[in-house]
């Protein structure tokens, strides 16, 4: 999601509301809660688990979103 990613989060909300999947992945790119994860961006963490993404997803180097929740604190 390259609208999250360049911080355009108006957008990113339009988005996810009307048409992309919370679970879309990039093969380059960590799926976009595990980005949001690492940003410590808990607003959209929020958005994209109640849009449907998927909680137990794993970054391009296999480590659970959970474990990102954990260590971001």
């Amino acid at each position: 999601m390259n609208a999250y990613m360049k911080g355009n989060r108006e957008i990113t909300k339009k988005l996810i509301d009307e048409c992309v999947s919370p679970n879309f992945e990039d093969s380059k790119e960590d799926p976009i809660l595990i980005c949001a994860l690492k940003k410590g961006d808990y607003e959209f963490v929020k958005i994209f688990l109640d849009k449907g993404a998927n909680p137990n997803t794993r970054s391009r180097n296999s480590i659970p979103a959970l474990s990102f929740l954990v260590a971001c604190g």
